[in-house]
Order: structure tokens, then C-alpha cells, then sequence
């Protein structure tokens, strides 16, 4: 997975934008610290509006178990 994923995008809605999901999402990226490249794509179906915004602090270990802990919280993404 190390040689293929170099970016992992996190796609939100901002409905579900809450201040103990966003603390969470924290947790999860610093016990997963590494050198790949995160994002998040905020999104608002009803305005139809769609926002891309890369972290440039943070950095991530892609691996399996940081995959499986965001499908546990529901939490989208895409490796890119």
C-alpha cells in the first residue's frame, strides 16, 4: 500500500461537521503520523458546493488499521 497510495483525501459533509468529529479525526492522524499527503474535500449537497483543502502540516501513514478506523467512524475518503 506504501507504494501506491501517496495521498489520502477525507470527504466531509459539512452537516456532519462537529467539533468531536473534527477531535477525533486529530487522534486518529497523530497516532498515524507519516509522510503522505492528507486532504479534506468539504461538501454541501443541497448548495451543490464542493471544497478541496490540503493540509500542509499534517502528514499521514497510510496503512490498513487507519483505513479500517475511518470506516469504523463512517468516515469517507479515497487514496489517491
Amino acid at each position: 500500500m506504501d507504494t501506491y497510495a501517496k495521498k489520502l483525501s477525507i470527504q466531509l459533509n459539512v452537516k456532519d461537521l462537529k467539533s468531536d468529529t473534527i477531535s477525533e479525526l486529530q487522534e486518529m492522524f497523530r497516532m498515524h503520523e507519516g509522510s503522505n499527503s492528507l486532504s479534506f474535500v468539504v461538501y454541501d449537497n443541497e448548495d451543490k458546493i464542493k471544497l478541496n483543502m490540503p493540509s500542509r502540516k499534517q502528514k499521514v501513514n497510510i496503512s490498513q488499521e487507519l483505513l479500517d478506523t475511518l470506516s469504523e467512524h463512517h468516515i469517507k475518503y479515497k487514496l489517491n
